[in-house]
């Protein structure tokens, strides 16, 4: 089995998706982004956990993280500010707490070596920047807990036509296998979170 770089995450609320990714068709079709997002492939998210896992500790996650999102509730979450490509996140206890319990039940799977091409998914002879494989490697270091900082990669420019003010619930726990520029590309396995409507 080979290893593969890996992203634990929120899929967002179907209408919030739908213009997420609407507003970033149209900025990739006036060439202002290179990625196109949609709602199969390069899908928009909040990342929870990254790193790199043995392709066979697939089921035993899997498990864990529906034993995981079980024990929380749908989340509600707020907007704090935009900027091109992102839309920040409160950090909230109840993401924090969810965030906190992946790193913990599940960085034993994590395995701690060189980030290679190999380990995305890849259009043809794509290759991944360095600096999407450091983001990789240090994401538990570097972009977790006290240094957690939740948002929404658009790959739009501001504005991006959301109400800043509204309430997002999102109920749904992914693992995907990464792609360019640290994309949900290759679903892996999902699960809901309890209490949802």
């Amino acid at each position: 089995m080979a290893d593969i770089a890996i992203d634990i995450v929120l899929r967002l609320p179907q209408k919030l998706e739908e213009k997420i990714i609407a507003r970033n068709i149209k900025n990739f079709e006036a060439g202002k982004t290179k990625i196109k997002l949609g709602k199969t492939d390069y899908i928009p998210h909040i990342s929870l956990l990254m790193g790199v896992i043995d392709e066979k500790d697939i089921g035993n996650i899997a498990k864990q993280m529906q034993k995981i999102s079980k024990q929380h509730n749908a989340l509600t979450l707020s907007f704090d500010d935009e900027k091109d490509d992102s839309l920040s996140l409160t950090k909230s206890k109840q993401l924090l707490d969810l965030h906190k319990q992946l790193i913990n039940e599940l960085q034993k799977y994590l395995i701690d070596i060189t980030v290679q091409d190999k380990m995305f998914v890849r259009n043809k002879q794509e290759q991944i920047p360095d600096e999407h494989k450091i983001y990789v490697k240090n994401f538990r270091t570097e972009h977790s807990l006290n240094l957690f900082k939740p948002h929404i990669t658009t790959y739009a420019r501001v504005p991006h036509n959301i109400d800043l003010n509204q309430k997002i619930i999102p109920t749904t726990l992914s693992i995907y296998q990464l792609g360019y520029s640290c994309t949900c590309r290759k679903l892996l396995c999902e699960t809901e979170l309890k209490n949802h409507s």
